[in-house]
């Protein structure tokens, strides 16, 4: 009797021991897609699109100053023909073509107002005046670059600080578009 008992106790323990556990549950992972438009974005169009929402938001909208709004594509587009008028009333410089001999002479508008040959030192003076306006609007276009930059990177670490990781990276668009998938354990 006492071995039946034991032998009764030792199942029991078995039993006990062998409670079957509910079954854990994988928690599905959530995904979301950043589209960002690159650098060369329409100026007053969204920079980054979420998909789905994220913190209640579906697109940023990035404020730049109007230094770097007129170097948008768009604004390049619309605004080139004025500001090559521009150019042309800037410079003053008007050529006439000679018809005994076809050569060109150059004139430009004196501070007095009349018209004189263009002479070497306004030469210099064009050419520095054109190279301080190409290096301007190369800090321009780094400086909006850098505002994109700076907004992409500031949403990937609030989504990162949220529990999202980047798992695949891909280009989208025309020029320099790229789509970011994130993942998130739920």
């Amino acid at each position: 009797m006492k071995t039946s008992s034991l032998l009764i106790g030792a199942a029991l323990l078995l039993l006990g021991g062998c409670q079957s556990s509910p079954a854990q549950t994988v928690a599905k992972p959530a995904y979301m897609q950043i589209f960002y438009e690159g650098a060369n974005w329409l100026a007053g169009r969204p920079l980054l699109h979420y998909s789905p929402a994220f913190q209640g938001k579906s697109d940023e909208l990035v404020s730049e100053p109007d230094s770097t709004k007129r170097l948008s594509p768009g604004a390049l587009l619309f605004d080139e023909l004025s500001e090559q008028g521009m150019a042309t009333k800037l410079t003053g410089v008007q050529t006439i073509v000679s018809s005994s001999n076809g050569e060109q002479t150059h004139y430009v508008q004196g501070t007095d107002g009349e018209m004189r040959a263009q002479t070497p030192a306004d030469l210099r003076q064009e050419r520095a005046r054109e190279k301080a306006n190409f290096n301007r609007h190369l800090n321009l276009l780094a400086a909006r670059s850098t505002l994109a930059r700076t907004t992409l990177t500031t949403a990937l670490n609030t989504a990162a600080a949220e529990g999202w990781e980047v798992v695949q990276l891909a280009r989208w668009g025309e020029k320099d578009g790229l789509v970011y998938l994130l993942r998130r354990q739920q």
